[in-house]
């Protein structure tokens, strides 16, 4: 009796990372810390986390988070807070920006500054990329709308319902 095995095939992953295109006519991955610092509140009260306090050579800052509801006195100095975001250049992306409390998430951090650079306000969902826009229904009757959500609906079930007849077939 022959034992066969199966052969070690690479695996592939079908994760697309989506580089959105910013304001400023750059990719999101191009951004440097002084595109984020527009964004950032009280950008003027950062301090260097660097051994020398020259502040145009350092590539790392304490700043005053952009979630400041998560913080005791809004994060604020003035108020007996103390700033708690990072923002540094990182090794494998331009920009890592992190909180250090666990109170305020950095998917919400990257969401914030993700909406601010390309300009999008945030509708709790994705941002869209000026490359990808959603298709615009102008003059679309509530009737009209209907059918066609129904009909996309339909389709996707449709589709849904084919596919799972084949694997059966098998």
């Amino acid at each position: 009796m022959k034992i066969k095995f199966k052969k070690d095939k690479p695996v592939v992953r079908n994760t697309k990372v989506k580089d959105y295109i910013c304001l400023n006519g750059k990719t999101l991955s191009e951004q440097t810390i002084y595109d984020y610092a527009q964004f950032i509140p009280k950008w003027k009260d950062r301090l260097p986390l660097d051994e020398n306090d020259d502040v145009e050579t350092t590539d790392c800052f304490l700043v005053s988070c952009v979630q400041p509801q998560n913080h005791t006195h809004n994060d604020d100095p003035a108020l007996g807070g103390e700033p708690s975001m990072m923002i540094s250049v990182g090794h494998t992306r331009n920009v890592v920006v992190h909180c250090r409390i666990k109170s305020c998430p950095d998917n919400v951090i990257h969401q914030y500054f993700l909406s601010r650079l390309t300009g999008e306000v945030k509708t709790g969902t994705a941002p869209v990329s000026a490359n990808n826009e959603p298709p615009i229904y102008i003059e679309e009757t509530l009737a009209e709308a209907r059918r066609r959500i129904e009909k996309e609906n339909t389709d996707w079930l449709w589709k849904k319902h084919l596919r799972s007849l084949k694997r059966r077939a098998r």
